[in-house]
């Protein structure tokens, strides 16, 4: 099980969703995300669970 995690900005991190492969993981920040700022950082769709965070991590 792989467990996706939000970060806002300060720091607050939030688990928002689990995967059964890391693959799955990674196809769906790749959904979420509009435009990439650096490998974990980005802007994301808004009805994703990635909407209005900073970074994410797993």
């Amino acid at each position: 099980m792989r467990l996706l995690y939000r970060l806002k900005k300060g720091g607050e991190r939030h688990s928002v969703a689990t995967f059964g492969s890391n693959k799955q993981l990674l196809t769906h920040v790749r959904w979420a995300t509009l435009e990439n700022f650096d490998e974990y950082c980005g802007k994301f769709v808004q009805c994703s669970d990635l909407a209005s965070c900073a970074a994410w991590e797993h």
